[in-house]
């Protein structure tokens, strides 16, 4: 499957806007774009769709039509905008991948330290410094990754 070009760009955010928001889904989509594209099997798939964020973003914003729509006082003041409040929904998604890898590295490094600790001495391990050569060896590798960035 090839790339997905500026101009391919341009013609999903088309495809997702003119689709009704009741029945807008990533399958809905490709299905349109299938009749311009020429079938199903030239489509790009859902995660591809979804990995574009100016292209999540419009989905974003036409799902959120369907669900919560703008009153006539909010549009009048300007208070919600569906693409900004899309937008907003990206990055609270991003914040909640980050959170959950967070939460997974934190997890995993408890269970390091919980499996050190069974080891006979692990607790002294744990605590002592490292030894002299280790200590220096660590500080050359750690100063070689920093000039190769």
């Amino acid at each position: 499957m090839r790339r997905i070009t500026d101009e391919d760009e341009l013609l999903i955010i088309r495809v997702i806007d003119a689709c009704p928001a009741r029945t807008c889904s990533w399958e809905t989509i490709r299905e349109e774009l299938a009749k311009s594209v020429g079938g199903l099997g030239n489509v790009w798939s859902r995660q591809t769709l979804k990995a574009h964020p100016n292209i999540y973003i419009q989905y974003l914003a036409k799902v959120q039509s369907r669900r919560a729509p703008v009153s006539v006082v909010q549009s009048e003041t300007g208070a919600a905008n569906p693409v900004d409040s899309a937008h907003q929904a990206c990055e609270e998604t991003r914040l909640q991948e980050l959170q959950r890898k967070y939460d997974a590295l934190a997890l995993r490094y408890r269970q390091v330290i919980f499996n050190a600790s069974l080891l006979p001495g692990g607790l002294r391990l744990l605590i002592e410094p490292l030894p002299k050569g280790q200590q220096e060896r660590d500080r050359s590798q750690a100063a070689g990754r920093r000039g190769s960035r």
